[in-house]
């Protein structure tokens, strides 16, 4: 389509029926277009090879293999214990995040035991017990809670 319309123009431009300086600027660039010539895959095949035959090969001692091969396994050990580690790192992760929700549940549950029996936790020696329990993990988790809470 674009030949038919740029033979179209280069016939009215050289007839004279159109000429204006785009014209012209097109009539060179299909001019310079028709001189381009590509390569076929065959030729592009044989220069790949060209250029692949003039590359010598490097010969090396079995002593250099060796240290080359020390060398790769010194590597992929180092990269196999930085694997562990973050392993183990996303570990503690996934655990701390689970011992916040844990935590943060039984707070949950405290406070709704507070609400709940507020009068008799202060009051009533049936729960006692459950007053000083809920006493003792305010104690012990309390400041933990903070912590959560101000991530």
């Amino acid at each position: 389509m674009s030949e038919d319309f740029l033979k179209k123009l280069e016939k009215a431009v050289n007839e004279g029926e159109f000429n204006s300086d785009a014209a012209k600027k097109i009539t060179a660039i299909s001019e310079a277009a028709e001189k381009i010539k590509f390569k076929d895959d065959k030729e592009v095949e044989a220069k790949a090879k060209e250029r692949i035959n003039r590359i010598e090969p490097e010969t090396v001692s079995e002593e250099e293999v060796k240290k080359i091969n020390s060398e790769h396994d010194k590597k992929i050990a180092a990269i196999r214990k930085q694997d562990a580690i973050n392993n183990n790192v996303a570990n503690l992760i996934q655990i701390e995040d689970m011992v916040d929700l844990s935590v943060e549940d039984m707070f949950s549950f405290v406070d709704e035991l507070e609400d709940k029996f507020e009068k008799e936790l202060k009051e009533d020696e049936q729960f006692a017990e459950t007053a000083k329990h809920i006493e003792k993990i305010k104690k012990k988790y309390g400041e933990i809670r903070k912590s959560i809470k101000k991530k």
